[in-house]
């Protein structure tokens, strides 16, 4: 299993983040950019916007002369209709299942999550002005042998 998916799997797998991000946690590269609108999103039978979570995952940073360790950098991007009410504590699990995990996957033999802080409560423009906020999380590992 690689970083990527054990990350996914353990926020998806989390019984209090899954109750506050009623409309799904995303992967970014699974998603198709050119079609992600306002219209395609998750609503309630009301018309509102459903908290959701999409994770974008950043390029590898090598970390040594022998290139067996590097970093990586996870944003997790939250969303709600209105207001911060689920975005506030969807951030601060987020930071309690991720800052100081370590993961062994199949490509690195350890991982380990750093919380890195948040961009800022602000507005989606592409979501018709909906909340958001970003959790930055780096993971820095050395690669399997």
């Amino acid at each position: 299993m690689r970083l990527e998916q054990a990350v996914r799997e353990l926020l998806e797998g989390d019984e209090v983040l899954s109750d506050l991000l009623t409309g799904g946690i995303y992967d970014a590269d699974e998603m198709d950019r050119d079609n992600w609108t306002l219209q395609n999103v998750k609503r309630a039978p009301s018309g509102r916007l459903l908290p959701f979570a999409v994770l974008r995952w950043g390029g590898d940073v090598p970390g040594g002369g022998l290139n067996t360790s590097g970093r990586v950098t996870l944003d997790v991007w939250i969303y709600e209709d209105s207001g911060f009410s689920h975005i506030r504590p969807a951030m601060e699990r987020v930071r309690e299942l991720l800052h100081l995990r370590s993961f062994s996957t199949s490509e690195k033999s350890v991982a380990r999550g750093m919380w890195l802080g948040g961009l800022g409560e602000g507005v989606a423009d592409e979501l018709g002005k909906a909340s958001r906020n970003r959790a930055r999380i780096q993971f820095t590992y050395a690669w399997r042998a």
